[in-house]
């Protein structure tokens, strides 16, 4: 007995299941859980029933009125998505200009802390929030990589590759 105990392989401690690398980075760039959140639903819900009574109301027909409130209630989810492509989209854009600035601003002489504390004041206007918030961090503490790191789960980043 004490010999299978000892030949068991250890188990890894998971807090809960693992996202994949892609859809775990774009929920964390268009800052939304990958969850539909309550108020969605209730959302969801009340435009539902709306378009079910006056569907009803003008057609008398309950399978006409169903098939439109059904479809009208995916709209709020729809638009939401719709709203998160848009911002993917448009912090991909501004990324190039984070690289440029930062890289210009290191040849120059300055340090990294210091060029990525400029973003927040010379940065695109979509990133100057999180790029200020590290710098009130950076300057209260100090510490560059704990600093960054909190950087680095605010802000909206993601990769080419994946």
């Amino acid at each position: 007995m004490v010999v299978l105990l000892a030949a068991r392989a250890p188990e890894k401690a998971q807090c809960g299941p693992r996202m994949d690398a892609p859809t775990e980075r774009r929920d964390r760039t268009c800052r939304c859980p990958r969850a539909v959140r309550p108020w969605t639903l209730g959302f969801c819900l009340a435009t539902f029933l709306i378009v079910l009574l006056i569907g009803y109301t003008l057609t008398s027909v309950l399978a006409i009125a169903l098939a439109f409130a059904a479809m009208s209630a995916w709209a709020p989810i729809g638009w939401v998505r719709s709203r998160a492509r848009q911002r993917r989209t448009a912090l991909r854009e501004v990324w190039p200009d984070v690289v440029d600035h930062v890289s210009s601003a290191v040849r120059a002489g300055l340090a990294l802390p210091e060029a990525l504390v400029q973003l927040a004041d010379r940065g695109p206007e979509d990133l100057r929030e999180p790029f200020a918030a590290f710098a009130a961090d950076y300057r209260a503490t100090g510490r560059f990589s704990d600093s960054l790191d909190r950087l680095k789960t605010s802000c909206p980043i993601q990769s080419r590759t994946g």
